[in-house]
Formats: structure tokens, sequence, C-alpha cells
């Protein structure tokens, strides 16, 4: 556990942080495109247009 406790210093944390959140942010971004490709191309498969854009009419 001294390996811990030398890991979950001030120091450390403070450059750990920013590196994961990095890190997170462009693994957040990268799933977001990956799964909207992946609904692009189910819809397509289906014959539906991924372009198309339902409006409400509902006035």
């Amino acid at each position: 556990m001294d390996w811990l406790s030398q890991l979950l210093t001030a120091d450390v944390l403070s450059v750990l942080i920013p590196i994961v959140a990095i890190f997170g942010f462009f693994a957040l971004r990268g799933a977001k495109a990956y799964f909207r490709h992946a609904e692009r191309m189910e819809k397509i498969r289906n014959g539906m247009d991924p372009d198309a854009h339902f409006e409400d009419d509902s006035n």
C-alpha cells in the first residue's frame, strides 16, 4: 500500500487528474461519433433516409 500513498499525493494528482480528464473527453467524443455512425448505417440498412428531418406540424 506504500505505492498507493505515493500515488495519491497532491503533486501526482495535480498531474493525473487533467490527463484523465482529457483522455475521458476524447474517449466520450469517439464513442459518440461511433454510435452516431452505427445508427446512421442501421437506418440505411433498413431503407430509411438518414438525413430526413421530421418536423412537428401540430400548430
